[in-house]
């Protein structure tokens, strides 16, 4: 009999090990979910950080009426560094009507591993010539 409660400690503390390795191994993919979602989180505010330097910049331009401007537009703060360029041009499409103005978009800001950037076109109303 004391042979089997010999055997039995052997086995608990086995068990006891077991159990602390998948508990540690469930820990270690529950923080990595978790800094998986904060950097998620992070680039999902850059991203509207960015969208919200171009619609800056797009409101620019239709508030001069789409006239062609070569301004650059800047958002600075102590983390990273947005900027838009904005391009104002008479469409080359003849389908579309003269009174639309071409508006080309790039914004850039600083990534981990490289820039990121977007690029946006749409069509705004402006002047039918702009050499008149």
């Amino acid at each position: 009999m004391f042979q089997f409660f010999k055997n039995q400690q052997g086995a608990f503390l086995l068990e006891a090990l077991l159990a602390v390795m998948i508990l540690s191994v469930g820990l270690v993919g529950l923080i990595r979910g978790l800094l998986s979602s904060l950097n998620a989180a992070k680039e999902s505010e850059r991203y509207s950080r960015a969208i919200s330097v171009g619609e800056n910049a797009l409101l620019d331009v239709i508030r001069l009426n789409g006239k062609s401007t070569a301004s650059v537009i800047s958002l600075e703060n102590d983390f990273e560094d947005f900027s838009a360029e904005i391009m104002s041009q008479p469409s080359g499409d003849l389908q579309i009507p003269g009174v639309l103005r071409e508006v080309k978009l790039h914004i850039t800001w600083p990534g981990a591993i490289k820039n990121k950037e977007i690029n946006a076109t749409t069509l705004v109303f402006g002047p039918v010539d702009e050499q008149k």
